[in-house]
């Protein structure tokens, strides 16, 4: 966007912008969904390790559902974003 053609006509700079902004976008949700697949991974080997042992084992639990569910968000996001 530093080019002089683009930032000298307007049209052409808000294209490029409006582009910048968009490509910014799906970077920004692949960088969140692949976040939650580590923390789904981290909490799924967390349960693995706390069986038999109730309060990690329920918190774990809780936790995995609550990633899980942040992870459909992310990943109907990132499509959504994607589709654009």
């Amino acid at each position: 966007m530093a080019d002089p053609d683009i930032s000298s006509e307007p049209g052409k700079f808000q294209e490029v912008a409006k582009a910048a902004s968009e490509l910014q976008q799906a970077a920004d949700g692949y960088t969140a969904y692949t976040d939650l697949e580590r923390q789904l991974r981290e909490a799924k080997a967390m349960l693995k390790e706390s069986q038999g042992e109730a309060p990690r084992c329920w918190i774990g639990t809780g936790q995995s559902a609550a990633l899980r569910r942040q992870h459909a968000i992310a990943a109907a996001r990132l499509l959504h974003i994607c589709d654009h």
